[in-house]
């Protein structure tokens, strides 16, 4: 009886184990900084500051939760990609959007392709160059152009990778040199 004891306990915490593991979120939160997120399905998401998205680890349903603001460029995949928040949903099979959510409002604005916005128990499709604000508390729905307003932390993210990848160019040429020097230095001794 103690060894089929000692099965079923080891089966058991091993049962555990895999519910904990595969049930486990990611959480990524830009804090004072914009910041990238590589998505599983190869999808990018640009978070503003003081934003946070989460999502499982696997990613098979492709839903991902937002608080704050995020730019996202989704892959297309055969299952839509959703986008949630405190005031409701956004969901896409591939395209460019923006979405910001705080307080009791939600924004949307559509980049490229389409996206289906679930608020409550209104709907409404966004194609590229529209844009919908959502205030909850006045429980006011409207539909109009986008601004693209992203556009100004999403440049200034863009032009701060692009200072930094000219900075690992130029240490990576100084550090090629290094090498070289030392390469030649090494080669020299084992002659001798």
């Amino acid at each position: 009886m103690k060894g089929f004891k000692s099965v079923l306990s080891a089966a058991f915490l091993t049962g555990v184990l895999f519910v904990i593991t595969s049930c486990s979120n990611i959480s990524v939160s830009s804090g004072e900084q914009t910041k990238i997120v590589n998505l599983p399905d190869g999808s990018v998401v640009l978070l503003n500051r003081n934003s946070c998205v989460e999502y499982d680890k696997n990613f098979d349903e492709r839903h991902i939760e937002l608080d704050g603001e995020a730019f996202f460029d989704v892959q297309p995949g055969e299952q839509p990609f959703v986008v949630a928040t405190r005031q409701g949903e956004i969901k896409v099979l591939g395209t460019e959007f923006n979405v910001k959510t705080q307080d009791e409002q939600l924004e949307v604005e559509v980049d490229e392709g389409t996206v289906e916005l679930n608020v409550k128990e209104q709907k409404s499709k966004l194609k590229k160059g529209e844009c919908v604000v959502y205030n909850e508390a006045k429980e006011l729905f409207e539909k109009g152009k986008a601004e693209f307003k992203h556009h100004i932390w999403t440049k200034e993210l863009q032009r701060d990778l692009k200072k930094l990848g000219k900075k690992a160019k130029k240490s990576g040429k100084k550090l090629g040199k290094k090498l070289e020097k030392l390469g030649k230095e090494i080669k020299d001794k084992v002659e001798d």
